[in-house]
């Protein structure tokens, strides 16, 4: 028996049986076209939801976090991620397949590059392994930056 992580409802079970694996192979096709047709998630809840199940709890403290930092921030997906608006890019999130990015934006993490040198970083983004603890205190400094930054330059 194999379990299609697209398709958690499925067990597909092989066998000598021509007519078996016909119809797990029939089964699997709908299950993917019933993937392919879903609608893009609307909101991060929405977003989070649609993640492995694996991945959910970092995103929903990562989201739980964000949203302390910038209650205020509009919440909007672009380009299915995560976006947080308030009046500007504030910071954005998004899921990988071992790891999740926190992307404040270069300069967010340019302020915090002593905390950061112990993390994997890339070009804006922050990205923390699902297996790893989330480093929330550094999340929370970097998130409070960018909220600040972002009002003394908007000036809201």
């Amino acid at each position: 028996n194999k379990k299609d992580p697209n398709c958690p409802y499925l067990v597909v079970s092989f066998d000598r049986n021509g007519d078996r694996i016909m119809m797990a192979e029939l089964v699997l096709s709908l299950c993917l076209m019933k993937a392919m047709k879903a609608e893009k998630p609307t909101t991060i809840g929405e977003y989070i939801d649609a993640a492995p199940v694996a991945e959910q709890p970092h995103l929903r403290r990562l989201h739980a976090l964000l949203r302390s930092v910038a209650p205020d921030a509009g919440e909007k997906m672009k380009w299915n991620t995560p976006f947080y608006v308030g009046p500007r890019f504030l910071f954005a999130f998004s899921a990988h397949k071992s790891h999740l990015n926190f992307t404040p934006n270069t300069d967010g993490l340019a302020a915090f590059s002593k905390e950061l040198e112990s993390h994997k970083t890339t070009q804006g983004s922050l990205q923390v392994r699902y297996q790893d603890d989330l480093p929330e205190d550094l999340i929370r400094k970097i998130a409070e930056y960018r909220v600040r930054a972002v009002r003394e330059r908007h000036g809201k």
